[in-house]
């Protein structure tokens, strides 16, 4: 059987480059004690806010150059521990950044209270009075926005106190995954006895051999199960949390809080899934030609799914986090985590990241620190464009009639896992949320129902949905441990497509509307942002028009 490697055998053209933040674990200590250090410097505004408005700019000023160095400190750390989880000294490293992150976000606590209690026009009367404010601008104006949702002063220090503890389920769940949980190793197409990893997982079910697929399928399936009651109960927790945070917020439900970061308005999210699941139909039409291509009676769960610079660790080692994703640093150059195994899928992966690579980059070029970094809502669009355009552009390069149906099968899986299952997992996390929020049971066994509904829902008969099979795949989904996080999937792949359509049908009118999209990190509001950049999210149309799109692909595959 073949070995994984460990870290320190893996080739370094191999691994990124975060060594150029910081070249020592010496220079990371250094800024982690700076930190510590600016702290008591912090805190020494505490009470004096309403001195006037030199005293607020200080106080801004301190609190953003100290977020700044604390984002590269546990960027750093973080970032370290996701390609070595094994390592004990790097997961150290990345427990003393959590907690260091916790101290600083009690010690900044004081800020947005203290602000808020302001007489009513102080905050207007300081913009006026202190040029320097005006960088703030934006920021003070949103925190304004959220006073009804805000806690007095000791009651945010110990929310913002608790930080380890709400993160918790997260980090209870990504250390089962990467250390606990054992997997039954798998037979490839040839013959080849193989480790079994969530990393592993992906690339298997791949093969053109479905009993590998079904056999990689099976054993990530049975590992998970092993450990069902213990993630389950972990999520649950993940949900509780959400709906008390909202409630302490007098926000209606955990969804009006999620949607409140983004300034969106609650009718995106109903809207998303009334859009969705009409035009399902779309989806199951593509679920029946490839059930048909793949001469089965019944489509099954295993049936569907910068690297010069050392920007890109793409090294396939033990210890390593499943998955991909791309992390800006503002100051430094932005990372991109994934595991290469030489297919066309990771020219897509890496399309992909690289999309989020190139938002950060001209967003940090373009903007200040407080602006610096864009939303959630915002995060998923550019990278979808690239997959769409990569596809694009293979398809107009090619006439082999294999390339193209892969091509063509490649986006309408980015559109099934984005659009279709950013919308499933939006309709499961309402139901998680509301289970919550209602007081009902919360077990292994109400979640797989509700996932085999949600599947039906959508797939209607053309995937066998079972609850041993599709319906307990909630076990490995990480998203489902942050607040409604992947609905925005299914939006910014939305967006993504009219971005791609636009780019290709006009030219350089909608680049240039984009490269500003790109380049406007959080500097307004997200739905402002796109509306500068031609496109309208408050109404049903672009995810109706992602549904049609769907539908051209579908056709395309059809006839090709």
């Amino acid at each position: 059987m073949s070995k994984r490697l460990t870290r320190q055998e893996a080739p370094i053209e191999q691994t990124w480059d975060l060594e150029g933040l910081y070249p020592t674990t010496a220079a990371w200590e250094a800024d982690l004690a700076k930190v510590e250090a600016s702290l008591p410097t912090l805190a020494g505004y505490q009470g004096r806010l309403g001195e006037g408005p030199a005293t607020l700019l200080a106080c801004l000023n301190e609190y953003f150059a100290g977020n700044q160095r604390m984002s590269q400190v546990f960027w750093f750390a973080y970032n370290s521990c996701t390609v070595d989880q094994g390592n004990p000294v790097v997961q150290g490293m990345r427990d003393r950044a959590m907690a260091m992150l916790a101290r600083a976000e009690a010690a900044a606590a004081f800020i947005k209270p203290e602000i808020l209690a302001l007489p009513e026009g102080v905050v207007k009367q300081y913009l006026e009075e202190e040029p320097g404010l005006g960088l703030y601008r934006l920021y003070l104006s949103d925190l304004l926005a959220e006073k009804a949702h805000m806690l007095g002063a000791e009651a945010e220090g110990v929310i913002a106190a608790m930080g380890e503890l709400t993160e918790a389920p997260y980090i209870i769940w990504q250390n089962t995954t990467a250390a606990d949980i054992v997997f039954e190793p798998v037979t490839d197409e040839k013959g080849n006895v193989v480790p079994m990893s969530v990393a592993a997982l992906f690339r298997l079910l791949q093969s053109p051999d479905r009993t590998v697929r079904q056999a990689a399928y099976e054993s990530a399936t049975k590992a998970f199960m092993a450990h069902k009651r213990t993630i389950a109960a972990t999520m649950a927790t993940a949900q509780k949390r959400d709906a008390i945070i909202a409630k302490l917020r007098k926000y209606p439900s955990a969804l009006h809080a999620a949607l409140s970061e983004g300034h969106l308005p609650v009718e995106l999210f109903h809207n998303l899934l009334k859009v969705s699941e009409a035009g399902a139909g779309h989806l199951r039409r593509y679920m029946e030609f490839r059930r048909k291509e793949l001469g089965v009676d019944r489509l099954q769960a295993w049936d569907e799914q910068a690297i010069a610079g050392r920007w890109v660790d793409w090294a396939d080692n033990d210890g390593k986090e499943a998955g991909a994703y791309s992390w800006g640093c503002y100051g430094y150059h932005p990372v991109i985590m994934m595991t290469w195994q030489g297919k066309i899928a990771d020219a897509f992966t890496l399309a992909h990241e690289l999309g989020h690579t190139v938002h950060s980059v001209l967003s940090a070029r373009k903007q200040p620190y407080v602006y610096s970094d864009y939303t959630n809502f915002l995060a998923e669009m550019a990278s979808t464009t690239n997959e769409l355009l990569l596809a694009r552009y293979l398809l107009s390069t090619t006439t082999d009639r294999k390339l193209r149906r892969y091509v063509l099968t490649r986006a309408l899986g980015a559109f099934t896992a984005n659009f279709w299952g950013g919308s499933m997992s939006a309709a499961i996390q309402q139901w998680m949320h509301e289970t919550v929020e209602k007081g009902e049971p919360f077990t292994f066994e109400s979640m797989t129902a509700a996932q085999v509904d949600v599947y039906k829902r959508w797939y209607g008969e053309t995937v066998e949905v079972t609850p041993e099979g599709m319906g307990a795949s909630w076990l490995r989904v990480l998203h489902h441990f942050r607040n409604f996080y992947s609905y925005q999937y299914a939006t910014g792949i939305s967006a993504a497509a009219a971005f791609a359509e636009a780019i290709l049908t006009e030219g350089e009118p909608a680049v240039a509307r984009y490269l500003g999209f790109l380049s406007a990190g959080s500097s307004a509001h997200p739905i402002e942002i796109l509306k500068a950049a031609g496109l309208d999210m408050t109404t049903p149309a672009p995810m109706e028009a992602a549904v049609e799109y769907f539908g051209r692909l579908v056709t395309e595959l059809e006839r090709v």
